[in-house]
Parts: C-alpha cells; structure tokens; sequence
C-alpha cells in the first residue's frame, strides 16, 4: 500500500516539475494589480502635456495594447487624450505604461485610474 502512495506521489511530483509557466514577455512593463483595475492598458509617449481647469488632457500617441476590455478599438499610433486631475501628477516626459478607466459613460474619452498619474502610470522610460 505504501509502494502505491510513493508511486503515485512520484508520478504527480515529476508531472509537476515538467510544467511550463507561461510567461508574458511584456510582464516588465506593467503592474499586474493596476493591469487588472484597469479598462484599458497601454504603453504610450508622450505627446503633449495638455491643459486644462480641474481637469488636464495630455495627448499620447499609442505605441502598445497590452489590454483592451472595450467594444470601441484602439490601434498602436493612434492619439488620444487621456485626463487626469490637475492637482495630481499626469503624464511624465517620455513613454509609459498607462492604465485608464472610462471618463465618461459612453467610453470615447479616458482618464487616468483614479484621474491620477500616482495610480494610472508606471514603467517611464525618457
């Protein structure tokens, strides 16, 4: 009985070692709590710092979609405005990983999570 058990406990141990972890090769470039917060997940550079009164809107170019949860597509180099309060940090120089939630309703303009650079943006790269 006992041969059974250190068999069949062999068995599952060697199984278990052969098993292959999926890796991400884009893991590096974003933060996996953020990453399942957000709506929208990509990495983009900065455009233009934008403007605004309680609200900033920086203009980004798109250049990869790490995730898309939105019937409306986006595409790598398309520019979007993405707002962010600004009494927080936005979008710094360079390119970035940015998580954004719907700003509105309909889904056609995005903020920052938390309309914050502080939780919507990480991985900057000058």
């Amino acid at each position: 009985m006992f041969l059974k058990y250190l068999l069949l406990f062999s068995i599952l141990f060697i199984q278990g070692c052969k098993v292959e972890k999926n890796i991400d090769p884009n893991e590096g470039l974003y933060e996996r709590n953020k990453f399942k917060r957000a709506t929208l997940v990509l990495r983009v550079k900065l455009i233009t710092k934008g403007s605004g009164s309680k609200y900033y809107w920086p203009k980004v170019k798109i250049i990869k979609i790490f995730k898309n949860s939105i019937t409306n597509p986006v595409s790598v180099n398309q520019i979007l405005m993405v707002a962010h309060y600004n009494s927080e940090p936005g979008i710094p120089v360079g390119i970035s990983t940015l998580y954004l939630e719907k700003y509105s309703p309909e889904g056609k303009e995005w903020a920052l999570l938390k309309r914050s650079g502080r939780e919507g943006v990480s991985h900057t790269e000058k």
